[in-house]
């Protein structure tokens, strides 16, 4: 889920909301992973970094079919890795907000499988090319409580760099990003403004058709 090449559901105008809330975030997320294991062991931390080297493993595989394979092969590649890796039913959770509460089992299952279908729509959409980029994960120093942020950069055949600040959280005994930085920007801040805008004037209907029509644009 990034930024730079993460469609908006709704317009650019609201990073400016996406800064005041980004604070709280990171303490609900803290917050969820203290709750949900123990204190992290060094060899656990190796682990989390595993996990982004995992998802971009299959994400320079798909670059790398590009063309070739097309669309539907990117995503064949992609959809796996990204179901296993991304933490959906916390992300949504945290992005609707006092909204989460007032919604169904259904509803909530609902949004979470489409906020997936959608993201792994953007990846395979997104990302269709290889041009000599490379990319380098850090090893973290130490976890925030059970939550862990690792370092990781896209280099471009230039020799340009893209950074990003992965957020990982152990969720069932096993890590899984909860949020992406790009420029300073948290993806998971973003995708709260946007789903709370929707969903407090158009309610769940709203979301659920906007998310739909999101990822029909992407599959043409």
């Amino acid at each position: 889920m990034l930024t730079d090449y993460y469609p908006g559901l709704i317009n650019k105008s609201f990073w400016w909301f996406c800064q005041t809330v980004i604070s709280g975030l990171i303490l609900t997320v803290i917050t969820i992973g203290i709750a949900t294991a123990q204190t992290v062991q060094p060899k656990e931390i190796e682990d989390s970094t595993a996990v982004v080297e995992k998802f971009y493993t299959k994400l320079l595989e798909a670059m790398k079919g590009g063309k070739k394979i097309g669309y539907a092969g990117r995503h064949t590649i992609l959809e796996p890795v990204i179901r296993e890796v991304f933490a959906f039913n916390i992300i949504v959770r945290i992005s609707s907000g006092k909204y989460w509460q007032t919604l169904t089992t259904e509803q909530r299952e609902r949004l979470i499988e489409l906020y997936r279908q959608w993201s792994t729509a953007v990846y395979a959409r997104q990302y269709d090319s290889f041009n000599g980029q490379c990319f380098k994960v850090t090893l973290p120093e130490k976890p925030w409580g059970n939550s862990v942020n690792v370092d990781a950069r896209m280099i471009k055949k230039s020799g340009d760099e893209v950074s990003f600040l992965y957020k990982l959280i152990k969720v069932k005994g096993r890590w899984q990003i909860v949020d992406i930085h790009v420029k300073g920007i948290s993806q998971l801040a973003m995708m709260r403004a946007q789903f709370i805008s929707i969903m407090e004037h158009d309610g769940f209907d709203g979301l659920e058709k906007e998310l739909l029509e999101k990822t029909e644009v992407l599959l043409r």
